[in-house]
């Protein structure tokens, strides 16, 4: 909700209207609920303004001017909002909330054609918000009549009555009974290219994990006496997303624009709706476990089809707890990335993500086999080590003091050469590796210098993480440099 703070009245006004949207099924965020001292007050509506499904726009008379004057947060926000529509000109995403004097009111110029929620009256117009209800959960009641068919083309009936059957199993929202059945379902809907029906799939598949998962949360839990038994339980939770994370996979791997780089499920995925913040630390924190999985196959598809930019975008991404100030992008956080809270050692993370590679079979089916899931997977994972080394030797930060791994090294530890075989497939891309270097400010005469510190770094983490384990696991891109130098065909 974007408003000005008119005065304590006005801002009593919207709590109000905001609580009623919650008490109706709305998540809504709200800078006297989600912003706190010492928060990054212009990141919070910048992250606000762009993560919502909808903004409501509370037009007062001072809100307006504020707008249009580009003055105070208002104004910030206004900038923003003008900036998504020069992008989207269709959009219904903002959504103005007038609360006026007067029959005559004004809207900021940013959103002066669009059609508004009038609650200017003392009282609440409870018909009028039953109507914006309805447009924010998407249901309409007044139903737009069927269309009927064309009375002077009978030879056409047949073809008519087969589009019409096509279009509604395309409009179909109905929630897969399987992780295989929501990955093929997808692939499915993404094909017919219908935005709408996309989006509401993905609400239905994402909303029924989400109450599997508070299902899971409220079983009785033992304590852990063995790793085993802890990855067994973990698993069984990571599995209420299973579908969910079959459909964002299957958008990863389509070849149809404006689907591989969606990357809103991440902060859904980590701020689940109605997750309880206190208790054991297993549960608190097991939106992120999910997220970890989720990511790293995600992240191995958009390799394995070479959408390196992609690939950029879900790394460099923040992800984080909202209103927390946890907001690190994703190759830099380790909450996400290798060491989530609810299972603290990287190596049992790890088994986890093994396992879901060898029991989900749909996973195979996109990668066309477990191998080469696991491949796909250490490329992915040595992509994200090389943007670690880039943000260390482009801040001079390669000294041993200074430098952290920030990301885990676990996908060294397989065998069958799947580690060699994912820098190969990482390689295919080397123009883009290049140019990422490049534009870091990192020549190739640094590259070498600092590559050495970098490697040595790496294996030393090897040996600490694997000799208790009595495993020698090497660094597989030990020689990048050289590597990077070298024409496509010797790799």
């Amino acid at each position: 909700m974007s408003y000005s703070h008119d005065d304590r009245d006005h801002k009593a006004w919207v709590a109000a209207l905001a609580t009623r949207l919650r008490d109706k099924g709305v998540d809504v965020i709200l800078d006297q609920w989600d912003l706190g001292f010492g928060d990054d007050v212009p990141k919070f509506m910048e992250k606000g303004v762009r993560a919502a499904r909808y903004v409501l726009m509370v037009c007062t008379e001072a809100y307006v001017k504020k707008a249009d004057d580009g003055k105070g947060g208002v104004g910030y926000e206004a900038m923003i909002v003008t900036g998504e529509l020069v992008q989207n000109l269709g959009t219904n995403k903002f959504i103005p909330i007038i609360r006026q004097k007067g029959p005559d009111f004004v809207l900021p110029v940013c959103i002066s054609t669009r059609l508004g929620v009038d609650l200017s009256k003392p009282e609440i117009d409870e018909e009028a918000f039953e109507k914006l209800l309805e447009q924010i959960h998407e249901v309409r009641k007044n139903q737009k009549p069927a269309l009927g068919a064309n009375p002077f083309a009978a030879a056409s009936r047949e073809w008519e009555i087969s589009r019409t059957t096509n279009a509604a199993k395309a409009a179909s929202v109905d929630v897969p009974v399987s992780a295989t059945d929501a990955y093929h379902r997808a692939l499915e809907v993404i094909e017919g290219g219908n935005a709408t029906v996309w989006r509401r799939y993905q609400q239905a598949v994402s909303a029924s994990a989400t109450q599997s998962l508070l299902n899971w949360r409220n079983e009785e839990i033992t304590e852990f006496k063995t790793k085993a038994d802890l990855i067994s339980k973990a698993l069984s939770g990571v599995e209420c997303f299973e579908p969910y994370i079959a459909s964002i996979l299957a958008a990863a791997e389509s070849d149809k624009d404006g689907y591989s780089n969606q990357l809103g499920w991440i902060d859904q995925m980590v701020n689940q709706p109605g997750w309880e913040g206190s208790g054991i630390q297993f549960h608190t924190a097991f939106p992120k476990l999910i997220t970890f999985v989720a990511q790293a196959l995600v992240g191995a598809m958009l390799v394995e089809k070479g959408r390196m930019e992609d690939v950029h975008g879900l790394l460099t991404t923040p992800v984080g707890r909202r209103g927390y100030g946890e907001e690190l992008p994703l190759f830099v956080n380790i909450r996400i990335n290798g060491w989530p809270d609810s299972i603290t050692e990287c190596t049992t993370a790890w088994r986890l993500l093994d396992q879901t590679v060898e029991k989900w079979t749909w996973v195979a089916e996109a990668f066309g086999g477990k191998r080469q899931a696991r491949v796909a997977i250490s490329a992915y994972y040595l992509a994200m080590n090389l943007l670690c080394f880039v943000k260390c030797a482009k801040h001079g930060k390669l000294s041993e003091d200074e430098m952290r791994l920030q990301m885990p090294l676990c996908f060294c530890a397989w065998r069958e050469g799947i580690p060699d075989d994912g820098l190969k497939l990482l390689l295919k891309k080397r123009v883009f590796l290049a140019d990422l270097l490049k534009e870091n400010g990192i020549t190739d005469a640094k590259l070498k210098s600092d590559w050495a510190l970098w490697r040595d770094m790496n294996s030393r983490w090897l040996g600490n993480v694997y000799r208790g384990f009595g495993m020698e696991v090497a660094f597989p891109h030990a020689k990048l440099p050289e590597k990077l130098e070298r024409s496509p065909l010797s790799i």
